[in-house]
């Protein structure tokens, strides 16, 4: 071969190599940009998947379940001072009106309250409890992957009470997030919200505002609101009723938990054992360690009044049957015991002579727990939850929904300490008087406590005759000793 056909060839040869490496290389840079693009398409789909996970219903429900939480935390407290005013077409408007304000933006106009005095949030309050706080923490989110909430709305907006212990919100949610790199793709939703959301543990804005009115002291009264039973056809009478459990013999009355000599065990200890009757037959009560240090005795015998030994040494509370008395189970002091309520025909120690003296005995744990407690419950001549947010609300009522409650709490009496206004709520609000002491409730569980000047402590829970007859006893009114209308003085010598 010449060396030109050699120097052909060789020419040939490379431009047939050359035309192969650029082919090569053309479809290698194809490849990578196919690949780069399908690489960005489900990074973007992943973004949009992130996203879409985060606007889920069940997470609009979550969010709006904390926001309304805090804006009925919110209004509920404002009410106190600034009353919601009674709307024009419907009386709640002003009060949806303010949780959807609250909700939205953190704000509700003065023109919704009595005082004109607005409610707004801080700057930190309205980044955690709004939604417009909560769009915004969406963006900042959705931003770093170049996506954007675009204009989200919010209409149809509807709060009401939807029970005697529930709210219910309803709203229609639009939202729609676009990508910022030519918006090309995007997520969108509509959504129909709707949920009811319980009011128990919110405070009673009512309660505290009426005793503002009554200038209580220096202490600020509050009252969580909790229903012991929510359910519509809960009977309140047949709960609560003061049941009697038997008859029997004695003299004065008491009322507390009791040891019981006939079953051994440990006494109380000496400085509270005169706030504990104790239970047994005369020899095991007398045989008892410092039996004189409690302060009533509970006698299983078939004696007489007049023939117990135990009368004649001690002038102490005394009830005796010929047989066992059923007593009751209650929490003393943080322990599980035996409680009783028993009342006689006469004081300690003014027996007529020749007179049977006639006694009965309680149970009266079901309507003690539910003072202790503080629950409520339905009352159709009560205001709802809605309308204590309201002005005057103790002028008003709710067949549906309304509320009562007993005032029981440490210090009432600072304010009222001579009054005998009823305790039930929508007694005392309203300036009932004649209210009656009741034997076992808080400030009168023994005659001693009963003596002591009325503003002690909880002083002396009360309550009218109708309310009694409505919420304490089947029998007549006359007929029953757990008051202190009847039979043996409430009052006495306090002698601990």
């Amino acid at each position: 071969m010449s060396k030109n056909n050699k120097g052909f060839f060789f020419v040939v040869a490379s431009l047939i190599l050359l035309v192969y490496i650029l082919t090569n290389l053309a479809f290698w840079s194809e490849t990578i940009a196919i690949q780069e693009q399908r690489y960005s398409e489900n990074f973007k789909i992943s973004n949009l998947d992130y996203a879409a996970n985060q606007i889920t219903e069940d997470n609009i429900i979550e969010f709006s379940k904390i926001s309304v939480d805090y804006a009925l935390y919110k209004l509920s407290n404002h009410s106190i001072e600034n009353p919601v005013k009674e709307g024009t077409d419907w009386e709640y408007e002003n009060i949806n009106y303010s949780i959807m304000g609250l909700m939205l933006n953190g704000s509700a106009d003065g023109n919704y309250f009595s005082t004109n005095t607005d409610l707004t949030y801080t700057e930190d309050e309205l980044s955690s409890y709004t939604f417009s706080g909560f769009f915004s923490a969406l963006n900042n989110s959705f931003s770093k992957v170049n996506l954007e909430l675009k204009d989200p709305k919010i209409d149809n907006f509807y709060f009401n009470q939807s029970s005697i212990n529930t709210v219910n919100v309803s709203f229609s949610l639009y939202l729609l997030v676009v990508d910022l790199e030519g918006q090309k793709a995007s997520i969108e939703r509509s959504m129909d919200i709707s949920f009811n959301f319980s009011i128990e543990g919110l405070n009673d804005p009512s309660i505290t505002r009426e005793m503002h009115k009554l200038e209580f002291g220096n202490q600020e009264v509050e009252k969580q609101i909790f229903l012991y039973d929510p359910d519509p056809n809960f009977d309140i009478k047949s709960h609560l009723e003061i049941q009697h459990k038997g008859s029997g013999e004695g003299h004065g009355w008491f009322y507390g938990p009791v040891f019981d000599a006939s079953a051994g065990g440990d006494p109380p200890s000496e400085e509270l054992r005169y706030l504990y009757a104790i239970y047994g037959t005369e020899d095991e009560i007398s045989n008892s360690e410092n039996y004189e240090g409690y302060g009533a005795y509970l006698v299983n015998t078939d004696k007489d009044l007049e023939d117990l030994y135990l009368n004649s040494v001690n002038s102490k509370p005394i009830f005796l049957r010929d047989g066992s008395v059923s007593l009751s189970t209650c929490d003393k002091y943080g322990i599980n015991e035996k409680c009783v309520l028993f009342v006689s025909e006469y004081d300690v120690a003014s027996v007529p002579n020749g007179a049977t003296p006639d006694a009965e005995y309680y149970d009266i744990e079901n309507f003690r727990d539910f003072l202790v407690c503080g629950y409520y419950f339905h009352n159709e001549e009560g205001p709802s939850f809605f309308q204590k947010l309201l002005e005057d609300s103790y002028s008003r009522k709710d067949t549906e929904y309304g509320l009562a409650t007993f005032l029981v709490w440490e210090d009432i009496e600072e304010g009222v300490s001579t009054s005998d206004l009823s305790r039930l709520d929508l007694e005392f609000f309203q300036e009932i008087s004649n209210g009656i002491i009741l034997r076992g409730a808080p400030g009168c569980k023994s005659q001693q406590m009963c003596s002591l000047t009325p503003d002690m402590y909880v002083g002396q829970f009360k309550l009218s005759r109708e309310s009694i007859e409505n919420y304490l006893t089947y029998s007549d009114f006359n007929n029953v000793h757990f008051h202190c209308n009847n039979w043996a003085e409430c009052w006495g010598d306090y002698t601990p």
